[in-house]
């Protein structure tokens, strides 16, 4: 699997100056069993896969990855321009991706305010459809990141409700108000210390109505929007929420930002 992240610095001064984000597109379009399989030991949540595969559009041909890394690279733009350097955590839609403990370190790593983690869920029930994201009740920040989390993953919500035409989920979250509390799954939100870190669905991939939205330039750009309005409120809204390593986790030393990279989006397959 791949490791690093690739860091992209702002293209303009604005509100987000000095602040890091770390965007995860989900998964990897490259899945090699060998390697998805491996068992690594994620904080809080026991031996797990290094990452899962995921799951594929409605169209039956576009990876959950796909569909992601292309919502992810146009959400990069919106927070640069806004004085944010970007840290993406797998540098192409191309290759095998990170494993899920690792996605996490690569925000540490650059002492990221914020680690937004994006992927699409794939209920079977048609009935089901909306966004709803998730923050973890164990964190390698303690206390501090965890309660971080908590908030960013209701403040996240709201942006998105006024920002989308995706609903909120009508099947995922406690009291179906879009969030839900998850540990013992989580190794990608497990291990940031840094700032808060959640993950967002951003629909149902398999569900008529939400792939409609998603699978289309217009959703995927407004999707975009919502989510880096989300991100750039979580960051200016978040006191700091670097903590000290829970007992007997691993610390990760810092890294300055890298110069500005580009990205080439990956076409369309939908």
């Amino acid at each position: 699997p791949s490791a690093g992240g690739v860091t992209f610095a702002p293209t303009a001064s604005g509100r987000l100056d000095g602040k890091v984000i770390a965007l995860d597109p989900g998964h990897t379009t490259v899945p090699i069993r060998s390697v998805n399989q491996k068992n690594v030991k994620y904080f809080g949540a026991g031996w797990r896969p290094c990452q899962n595969e995921g799951s594929t559009g409605l169209d039956k041909k576009t990876p959950e990855a796909t569909l992601v890394w292309q919502i992810t690279q146009q959400v990069m733009p919106l927070l640069r321009e806004q004085g944010a350097t970007v840290v993406v955590t797998r540098p192409d839609d191309n290759g095998t991706g990170p494993c899920n403990d690792e996605r996490a370190e690569i925000a540490n790593r650059a002492n990221a305010d914020l680690l937004l983690s994006i992927h699409g869920d794939g209920n079977e029930n048609q009935k089901n459809r909306g966004f709803f994201v998730i923050y973890s009740q164990r964190m390698v920040g303690g206390e501090q990141v965890q309660k971080a989390s908590k908030a960013a993953a209701s403040m996240l919500v709201a942006d998105l409700t006024a920002n989308t035409s995706i609903p909120v989920s009508n099947y995922m979250g406690s009291s179906l108000n879009g969030t839900i509390e998850q540990s013992n799954v989580l190794g990608v939100l497990n291990t940031m210390k840094t700032g808060p870190a959640i993950m967002v669905e951003v629909g149902n991939i398999i569900q008529p109505d939400d792939w409609a939205i998603l699978s289309s330039k217009e959703g995927q750009e407004e999707m975009a929007r919502a989510l880096a309005i989300g991100a750039a409120n979580i960051v200016l809204s978040t006191p700091d929420a670097t903590a000290s390593p829970s007992p007997g986790a691993s610390p990760s030393g810092a890294v300055s930002p890298t110069a500005s990279a580009s990205v080439t989006p990956t076409a369309s397959t939908t």
